[in-house]
C-alpha cells in the first residue's frame, strides 16, 4: 500500500482553516508551491486578456 500526499499536510486541513490561514499561503512555503501560483496568475491574465478579443 502506499500513502497519498493528502495524508501527509494538505493545506486545506480544517484546523489551519478555523485560524484563517491562506491554503494557498501556506501552498506556496513547499517546494513547486511558488510554480504552482506564478503559472495560475499567468494563466488567470491569460484569460482575462483573451477574453477582451471576443
Amino acid at each position: 500500500m502506499y500513502h497519498s500526499l493528502s495524508e501527509t499536510r494538505h493545506p486545506l486541513q480544517p484546523e489551519e482553516q478555523e485560524v484563517g490561514t491562506d491554503p494557498l499561503l501556506s501552498y506556496s512555503n513547499k517546494p513547486g508551491g511558488n510554480f504552482f501560483l506564478i503559472s495560475t496568475k499567468y494563466l488567470l491574465k491569460l484569460i482575462h486578456d483573451s477574453s477582451n478579443y471576443l
